[in-house]
């Protein structure tokens, strides 16, 4: 909505594949072509300039990083304002989200790797128990941008035998969601499962934390973030850059705080594998 004096003049941005095949409400340049015609036909005096069309106005937000929906008023009289658009990246490395009410069993994903990579590593969700999965020995590099610090790996539901040890996640936290929301409902780990011995930017419960069977032992977390209660053996150092040999181009070698913070192993071998030996580095290479 544009406003001067007492009149205003609304355009209804559309975010439906018909208005997209429609193309009049739907783009950046739908908007702009309202303000340089309908408004200017107004007398308004507003005009407008493309500088991108590659995103949906229904993303229009005050930068890249501002919730959608949130513009608030913003007097642009004799002055120039540049709006981006929000966008949340949610594509997921993978994903358990079933909607089936039966329970997800016999799942074994290891020995994977990815890098220069945008979005959430893992959600574990659903409507229904996690039984007998294992995620070992995997490593995954996202990119270090505005986007990074807003993408979470997400645990929720119940988790029964679920061991997730020896994974590399650079530039990815992970939350354990007891909030009953978001990922499906609450966090709640048996006393057979396990996550050990991992690399993460960082690991916080988000929610009361109810249950704290399952256990938490000899994580790595990137400085600048603290240790969850119920953990154990978390040790704190180190960034993407100085961890590893390079990350950003598939070297997962460990460097840095993870070669001074040796732990007790979980998994007898590595990514490439090569034999652990005791203690040797968190994360999914030796």
């Amino acid at each position: 909505t544009a406003r001067w004096g007492a009149n205003s003049a609304t355009f209804t941005i559309l975010n439906t594949p018909a208005a997209f095949a429609a193309n009049t409400n739907y783009t950046i340049a739908n908007v702009v072509n309202w303000v340089n015609t309908t408004l200017a036909g107004l007398d308004a005096g507003w005009s407008a300039t493309l500088l991108d069309n590659t995103r949906r106005a229904a993303n229009i937000a005050r930068s890249f990083t501002d919730p959608v929906n949130s513009y608030p008023l913003t007097n642009v009289k004799n002055s120039l304002l540049t709006v981006g658009c929000s966008y949340d990246i949610h594509g997921d490395w993978y994903q358990i989200q079933n909607t089936s009410g039966v329970a997800v069993e016999n799942r074994y994903v290891a020995d994977n790797f990815m890098y220069d990579s945008e979005g959430q590593i893992m959600l574990l969700g659903g409507d229904a128990v996690l039984r007998d999965i294992t995620i070992i020995n995997n490593a995954w590099h996202m990119k270090d941008n505005i986007h990074s610090p807003n993408q979470f790996s997400q645990f929720a539901r119940g988790h029964n035998h679920v061991v997730i040890a020896h994974n590399t996640m650079v530039n990815q936290g992970v939350w354990l969601r007891v909030d009953n929301a978001g990922a499906g409902a609450a966090y709640n780990p048996d006393a057979r499962s396990l996550f050990a011995n991992n690399v993460v930017r960082s690991l916080e419960w988000i929610g009361t934390v109810t249950d704290a069977d399952g256990v938490i032992a000899n994580n790595h977390l990137e400085a600048g973030f603290t240790e969850p209660v119920h953990a154990t053996g978390t040790t704190i150092g180190g960034t993407d850059l100085t961890l590893f040999a390079d990350a950003a181009t598939g070297d997962f070698t460990p460097a840095g705080d993870l070669l001074t913070n040796l732990k007790p192993p979980i998994v007898a071998r590595d990514l490439e594998g090569a034999e652990r030996l005791s203690p040797s580095p968190a994360g999914a290479l030796t």
